[in-house]
């Protein structure tokens, strides 16, 4: 397991999950290279299936700069800052 088992995630309102950008480089640099499918290694780090897909196939894409693999900056959802 990766060691974002040591650090506390935010969720929004509705519950899902928040990952920062290194979050999510963590966790899709560990899947490409565990050998594992992307459905077990998702059940494994407890990351949504097809949100380990969307990182993955933007990776794929459009490499590590992509807006989904770094942070979004989206309106809808107000930066924390952490002080």
């Amino acid at each position: 397991m990766t060691d974002m088992n040591e650090v506390i995630l935010k969720a929004d309102r509705r519950g899902r999950l928040r990952y920062n950008p290194e979050q999510k480089q963590v966790l899709v640099d560990a899947c490409e290279g565990s050998g594992f499918c992307g459905s077990r290694f998702a059940v494994l780090h407890g990351v949504n299936y097809q949100t380990l897909v969307f990182w993955l196939k933007k990776r794929r894409q459009f490499g590590v700069d992509h807006p989904a693999l770094r942070d979004a900056g989206n309106s809808r959802h107000p930066r924390v800052i952490t002080i």
